[in-house]
């Protein structure tokens, strides 16, 4: 992302789109609000795992692991260097514990393909569509992935998989699903609707009370 928003590319499509002319300043801010989960997950797994332990602890004492939002002045030299030396650390990213984590969800996808393949094409391509579903950083793409996974673990398991290819209704049934993921990225919708196939609602999750002072925003 970093390399995509410090491209010439970007500042010229941008310029083109406030319509400015040649000798204009056109300023450029950049908005990010990384989680601290995502921030340890830079680092090697062993490591990773280790902080991450004391993040839990933390939050069992009431402090907070929730991002700090940043206001990046993309078209000042400061900004253009950091999202240039965030690029340049893409070389070290398949040592990080979030390139472990990634490749192993990219693994069960493909397992869950090849095992729903095993009732028909039709069902495995509609599976393989789920991949759509991952999208966004931060919580976006934990409930992305929260969504997959809850279609997954609905539709590879044998028994609901082979009622549902005997009626021709495997393959409409996930399209279905990754359609209410999409359209509800809450869940609600797709909790709804495999919860016909004794799938239970997930739990509510608990979110701690936030105060913050009057002027101030997170």
């Amino acid at each position: 992302m970093a390399d995509l928003k410090s491209r010439r590319a970007r500042f010229a499509r941008m310029r083109a789109e406030v319509g400015a002319s040649p000798g204009a300043t056109v300023r450029v801010s950049d908005y990010f609000k990384p989680r601290l989960e995502e921030t340890l997950s830079l680092l090697p797994a062993a490591w990773q795992k280790k902080l991450e332990a004391l993040l839990r602890r933390g939050h069992a004492k009431g402090r907070q692991g929730a991002g700090r939002a940043i206001t990046l002045k993309s078209d000042t030299l400061f900004g253009l260097l950091a999202l240039r030396t965030l690029a340049a650390l893409a070389i070290l990213r398949p040592y990080s514990a979030r390139y472990v984590l990634e490749q192993q969800r990219i693994m069960r996808w493909l397992d869950a393909i090849e095992t729903v393949a095993q009732d028909g094409w039709q069902a495995a391509y509609q599976i393989a569509l789920c991949g759509r579903l991952v999208k966004g950083y931060g919580e976006t793409n934990a409930r992305a992935h929260a969504n997959l996974e809850r279609i997954l673990t609905t539709f590879e398991d044998s028994g609901r998989r082979s009622a549902l290819a005997a009626r021709f209704e495997l393959a409409s049934e996930i399209a279905l699903a990754r359609d209410n993921a999409l359209a509800d990225p809450e869940g609600q919708t797709l909790d709804r609707q495999i919860a016909a196939h004794g799938i239970a609602a997930r739990p509510i999750a608990v979110k701690p009370l936030v105060f913050v002072r009057p002027g101030k925003t997170r």
